[in-house]
């Protein structure tokens, strides 16, 4: 059992010209994942990349293959939105946005459809979503995946497409592995938080613990202290929150993402770890330390 993709997951790439989407198709095959479909909007005379049809317009791809569920979109920022709202309209119900810098009108606008269509939606500038042995989508690791990912009992949420990585790789070291793993995206608004990702580690089976790779700047560690201090019986929640030297910062600086505006005391790690901690998340200072962590746990 895995939450979000496994091996029933049948992908389309949107915007997979653009070089972003190239690299990410590449990946995905590498890892097996089953690609159905790409959706080329450029004038392209490629019709097919290693076996996989590029269409000109989505409909064309899910009316060939209506088996199609998650789709990737590796378009240029402004035409996200656009994109997004075209894959909802064709019934697909979990989106990740692995573009960057899209306009924040247009984030608002792809959660408020999101919540009509009931669709679930990741990004911006989410790396995507793993569950190793069985399906990839996105450019988790890169070319690396393979290397990196290891089976296991722990998820993972991560505000760090970089972190995520990381943390994978310190995990495999120490003989333990990932049951599934999401990057949340690290811009400025989320349209998928740790509250909702959350939810759906607590109801699996196969996921023992939760790892949170957090990051400075916004309230989405906060608000979810507040909800996970309310749960009764969750499962273990081990937290690393990056940046600490942004609290010796002078307020309002941003460092980094935009997400690492602070303002006032909201917002800093040093602020968050204490938060998180009178809620019963453990707060590591260093990722090397998750392993025992869990072992213990």
């Amino acid at each position: 059992m895995a939450i979000l993709i496994d091996h029933n997951s049948n992908i389309i790439v949107q915007g997979a010209c653009t070089r972003r989407g190239g690299l990410i198709l590449e990946d995905m095959l590498d890892y097996n994942a089953n690609v159905c479909a790409g959706v080329c909007y450029l004038e392209r005379k490629i019709s097919q990349v290693r076996g996989v049809s590029l269409y000109r317009h989505l409909a064309d791809a899910v009316n060939d293959m209506p088996e199609i569920n998650v789709s990737v979109i590796a378009s240029h920022a402004y035409s996200v939105l656009q994109n997004a709202l075209e894959a909802m309209e064709a019934g697909i119900k979990l989106l990740i946005i692995n573009s960057q810098f899209v306009p924040l009108r247009d984030v608002a606008l792809i959660a408020q459809e999101a919540r009509k269509h009931n669709a679930t939606v990741f990004g911006p500038d989410s790396a995507g979503i793993i569950t190793p042995d069985q399906s990839m989508t996105g450019s988790m690791g890169g070319i690396h995946a393979l290397s990196i990912f290891r089976r296991g009992s722990t998820g993972v949420i991560s505000r760090s497409n970089g972190l995520l990585n990381e943390l994978s790789l310190v995990l495999k070291k120490n003989n333990l592995g990932i049951s599934t793993a999401v990057a949340l995206g690290t811009e400025k608004i989320l349209m998928t938080d740790f509250v909702a990702t959350f939810e759906r580690f607590n109801n699996d089976k196969n996921t023992d613990v939760v790892v949170m790779l957090a990051s400075p700047g916004g309230a989405f560690e906060e608000d979810f202290a507040a909800y996970y201090k309310e749960l009764k019986n969750p499962k273990p929640v081990i937290a690393f929150i990056p940046g600490r030297f942004i609290d010796r910062l002078k307020e309002g600086v941003s460092f980094g993402h935009i997400s690492s505006m602070v303002y006032r005391n909201s917002g800093s790690p040093g602020h968050k770890a204490q938060v998180m901690k009178n809620a019963g998340i453990t707060i590591v200072d260093f990722i090397q330390q998750i392993p025992q962590l869990i072992k213990t746990l």
